[in-house]
């Protein structure tokens, strides 16, 4: 894929300014550059693009500088960023990389421990030797988180190929 002048000048900005490794895992440029790709890619149909687009612009001038970062525009681009990765993720419906297997995980673990205490249940009612509870129930969750996993890992491929990854 190639990138744009606007790109460029985005990464430039980044590679000609010498962050600390704690201002690097805050400010996050490799983000920032693929969400500005997006942006870039939607500002044909989305307003709201053209107006993050123009903020990112001014909020990138004291990078560009080579004076130190201040506070305050840190804390600006702190905002802008979480400003562009909500309106990526409600509008354009961008997700994180892996964010549906994370999100399928607890409902397969309770309909994992839901089965097995319902399984229980009835086997107990019937049968005059009892199921155990621990280590049955161990099982069932490890079997529903694996299941809850599988489930949101098809998703997040679907997701992939469809090109609404947000990195």
């Amino acid at each position: 894929m190639e990138s744009s002048d606007w790109i460029k000048e985005i990464v430039s900005v980044f590679s000609l300014k010498t962050l600390t490794p704690v201002q690097i895992r805050s400010v996050r440029p490799d983000r920032l550059v693929k969400m500005a790709r997006r942006i870039e890619s939607f500002e044909r149909s989305c307003p709201q693009c053209r107006d993050h687009k123009k903020e990112l612009n001014q909020t990138l001038v004291p990078f560009k500088e080579n004076s130190e970062l201040t506070d305050e525009a840190l804390h600006a681009y702190l905002n802008m960023f979480r400003n562009l990765l909500d309106h990526l993720k409600t509008e354009h419906k961008l997700v994180y990389p892996g964010h549906y297997a994370a999100l399928y995980t607890l409902p397969g673990m309770v309909l994992g421990a839901a089965f097995w205490l319902s399984l229980r249940w009835i086997y107990n009612e019937i049968s005059v030797i009892n199921l155990p509870l621990k280590m049955g129930l161990l099982v069932s969750l490890f079997i529903g988180l694996a299941i809850g996993r599988y489930l949101g890992h098809i998703k997040d491929k679907k997701y992939i190929q469809a090109d609404k990854k947000l990195y």
